[in-house]
């Protein structure tokens, strides 16, 4: 018959303690790990703040209604902006655009162009036009939804900059 000695158990159990603290007790990632950017975007909002004075529009909280109503076009929700593995980021070309958003007036509305590179380091989006002009986001990302934040200046209805931040919420499309 076997025996075991007092130290041949604590020895025993000291191994089955470190294996279950190796087990049981491993450390956890808690690192949110950022869904993809690739893929088809839809623009759903352009808020400002603070609101701008647009004069007889009222204070603008969202731009997007106001350039859909003061294009009279849904151009800016149609549209899909799609980013690719390679760096590059297009916006089709539906129906809806073409008239008197084609070309620069688009662009100048929605603040990129059809044909854009862009790259992601972090928090940070940065989309550099055809013309080689950069624009950084802060941007955060999760499955379904993407929102792109920066800061600029725009002229109020008496004529003086005022400076906003602009938070530019995007869904995946087909969402």
């Amino acid at each position: 018959m076997n025996h075991l000695t007092i130290s041949t158990l604590r020895a025993c159990l000291a191994a089955l303690l470190m294996i279950a603290v190796t087990i049981g007790c491993k450390e956890t990632d808690n690192t949110i790990v950022p869904a993809p950017i690739e893929g088809g975007w839809k623009l759903t909002a352009m808020k400002l703040n603070p609101a701008l004075d647009a004069g007889p529009l009222g204070k603008v909280s969202d731009l997007l209604p106001m350039l859909s109503s003061t294009y009279k076009t849904t151009c800016f929700t149609d549209m899909t902006i799609t980013f690719t593995s390679n760096g590059t980021m297009t916006t089709d070309n539906p129906a809806s655009c073409k008239g008197d958003l084609a070309g620069e007036d688009m662009n100048d509305a929605i603040g990129f162009d059809v044909n854009n590179r862009y790259t992601v380091v972090g928090d940070k989006l940065t989309i550099t036009d055809g013309y080689g002009e950069r624009t950084e986001y802060k941007v955060a990302i999760n499955s379904n939804t993407m929102q792109w934040v920066t800061e600029t200046e725009f002229e109020d209805a008496d004529g003086e900059l005022v400076k906003h931040t602009v938070t530019t919420e995007l869904k995946r499309a087909g969402k």
